[in-house]
């Protein structure tokens, strides 16, 4: 089986963060798959090679991903990386400083191994920006809005990559266009 490949086992995967979903969209097992601190996606197998070919469709998906969740189109759980503030660190740029957090007394155990009732208010740190590896998506909800833009993922129960969207139906005032530059209706 090559590396990028989806595993059937990812059919098992609920819910998925945005970057397994993007893969997994764009016909590739999301372990192949890594994305650097800029978002920005390439290949690379068990054995450290890397590869670019073909990433642009997963480039494309974590796109229409990110911007439907910050939409409000895709319902997502979204997850910002936070740490406590250290005695003399101040927030850098894209960063925020808050002690109006609201803590879950099991996170208050794990976290800091402190007794529930006897945790303080302590000064956390966060990153504005969502972090995509830790934003989760329903798999539910994802099949929900992808069924609406009429694609059905390589992941989903009849194992087949995406139809090609029709432009006569969904883009009918570039349909002369395209069919100039592809030689076809179909994107």
């Amino acid at each position: 089986m090559d590396f990028k490949e989806i595993n059937p086992l990812w059919s098992l995967a609920d819910p998925l963060t945005v970057q397994q979903a993007a893969a997994l969209i764009a016909g590739f097992d999301p372990n192949a798959v890594r994305f650097n601190s800029d978002d920005a996606a390439y290949f690379e197998n068990e054995t450290g090679l890397t590869d670019s070919y073909s990433i642009a469709w997963v480039q494309t998906a974590f796109a229409a991903l990110t911007n439907a969740i910050n939409g409000g189109k895709l319902r997502a759980t979204i997850r910002r990386s936070a740490w406590e503030r250290g005695w003399d660190e101040a927030p850098d740029y894209g960063e925020r400083f808050t002690i109006d957090i609201e803590l879950l007394s099991s996170d208050i155990a794990e976290a800091w191994e402190a007794d529930p009732t006897y945790a303080r208010r302590r000064g956390i740190i966060y990153r504005v920006e969502p972090d995509w590896s830790k934003t989760t998506i329903e798999r539910d909800n994802l099949r929900i809005w992808l069924k609406a833009r009429a694609s059905a993922p390589a992941f989903s129960s009849q194992q087949r990559p995406m139809p090609p969207i029709t432009l006569t139906r969904r883009i009918p005032a570039m349909l002369p266009s395209w069919r100039r530059r592809c030689g076809h209706g179909k994107l």
